[in-house]
């Protein structure tokens, strides 16, 4: 599916409107609508965050596989959008500047998010 008919399609099963589905995934509303318009994608982590709301939402498995299957989260993606912040692109310095000021509560979220993706990362690296 493609990433436009996949945020479409999640928005859709939970009810909820792009400004609340930016809301709950940490994102500026500007950036859901480029995604079903096409005109950018998720960054992986992203991705990874949308899965985690998903998953806590009781979405089914088939469309959590899907979302999972988008991008995998690796320590090149943080690279990735520090070089795409460098460039001075608005689309990437919004999706930054959402992420900056979603809250003290919220950031802590990610915090443990992504301190539990690199100790998984980790652990594979280590098989």
């Amino acid at each position: 599916m493609e990433t436009s008919e996949l945020i479409k399609t999640i928005r859709t099963r939970l009810g909820v409107s792009q400004r609340d589905f930016a809301r709950a995934i940490n994102v500026a509303f500007p950036t859901v609508s480029r995604w079903e318009k096409n005109k950018t994608e998720p960054f992986s982590i992203t991705w990874a965050f949308i899965a985690d709301y998903c998953e806590k939402q009781g979405l089914d498995k088939k469309i959590i596989n899907e979302i999972k299957g988008k991008g995998e989260v690796t320590f090149n993606d943080f690279g990735s959008m520090a070089k795409n912040i460098v460039k001075n692109n608005s689309k990437d310095m919004e999706y930054v500047f959402g992420l900056l000021f979603s809250g003290i509560e919220n950031l802590q979220k990610r915090v443990e998010f992504l301190e539990k993706e690199v100790e998984k990362l980790s652990k594979e690296q280590l098989k």
